[in-house]
């Protein structure tokens, strides 16, 4: 596994945060979970975070994490994006892309995520 463990960007957790998440800002250097593929993350968050408690976030566009799998996996090669609790799930149509898959992965694993800005829009 070659995980960077690139910079990190503390943060406030506005929420209990599952590890493994994508993460975006919901407060002044507060962070919760990433609820759609439509909003725009700021990184993952490689460890659980009580809610109010402090959390790292890597936030390094071109690093590799690991994330959480959701729903109907992941394939390497393509580009994923949050589902409605942070996971990483496959793009549709007018979703933010927030990395790409390095790995084929089934839901309820880890999958290696080069990570982007979340800027990019997903097309058919």
């Amino acid at each position: 596994m070659t995980v960077n463990e690139g910079p990190y960007q503390n943060f406030t957790a506005g929420a209990v945060i599952n590890a493994r998440r994508f993460v975006k800002i919901s407060a002044a250097k507060t962070v919760i979970q990433n609820a759609a593929g439509t909003t725009k993350g700021v990184g993952v968050a490689p460890e659980y975070a009580a809610s109010g408690a402090a959390v790292r976030v890597l936030t390094l566009p071109g690093a590799i994490q690991l994330v959480e799998v959701g729903t109907g996996g992941v394939t390497a090669g393509s580009p994923v994006t949050s589902d409605s609790v942070g996971r990483a799930v496959a793009c549709t149509t007018g979703d933010l892309i927030h990395g790409i898959a390095n790995e084929t992965r089934n839901a309820n694993e880890f999958a290696e995520i080069l990570l982007s800005v979340p800027a990019l829009v997903a097309s058919a």
